[in-house]
């Protein structure tokens, strides 16, 4: 498991996969208790992530190579770049596109992991809890200027909410603050 920064053209990336919903697992067998992210992708485009979740359940775990990028100007988007070399050898672009996703790009870094659910599984995690999904260690580091990005692409949220500019800078920072503390929370043992 390797990650990078590094500037990659657009012309080098695959087509993005589809993130059609996303929630969070949270169990104490997995992640020391830690909220892992779950991305509801649809892979009608993409067979061989497909095939690599359903193999992966009869596998052993692969080797899968991770970097992220943010664009530096524009929209606020991150994505996520994963080369998986195992069971099946596949690339796999995500991307997160605006103040919510972005912030579920934020907490798959400080998770250190995320689950890929493909949609035909169910829209939700709850739909698909029992079905076939993969688990990836996502390792630091992310590109240098995130914090700042992120916290513009809150703040623009707030804007458009119609908050001026220094209230919608101070309701990001505290926004990002809460939304980070609650991903922090360990499960309460049954």
């Amino acid at each position: 498991m390797r990650s990078s920064v590094r500037k990659i053209r657009r012309t080098e990336l695959p087509p993005a996969v589809p993130i059609v919903s996303d929630g969070g697992i949270a169990t104490s067998g997995t992640g020391d208790g830690r909220l892992i992210p779950v991305l509801i992708v649809d892979c009608d485009a993409h067979a061989d992530l497909l095939r690599c979740i359903h193999m992966h359940e009869f596998c052993d775990p692969g080797d899968v190579d991770c970097t992220w990028g943010i664009a530096t100007r524009g929209k606020y988007v991150a994505s996520l770049l994963l080369s998986i070399k195992a069971p099946v050898e596949t690339d796999v672009l995500l991307t997160f596109e605006g103040a919510t996703r972005f912030l579920i790009a934020d907490t798959i870094h400080r998770s250190k992991a995320v689950y890929i659910q493909p949609l035909e599984y169910g829209i939700t995690v709850m739909a698909g809890l029992d079905a076939p999904k993969i688990l990836l260690e996502i390792p630091p580091p992310l590109p240098p200027g995130w914090e700042d990005r992120l916290l513009k692409a809150i703040a623009a949220d707030y804007r458009r909410r119609g908050l001026g500019r220094g209230a919608a800078k101070k309701a990001a920072i505290d926004h990002l603050e809460k939304y980070r503390s609650l991903a922090r929370r360990q499960p309460i043992p049954l």
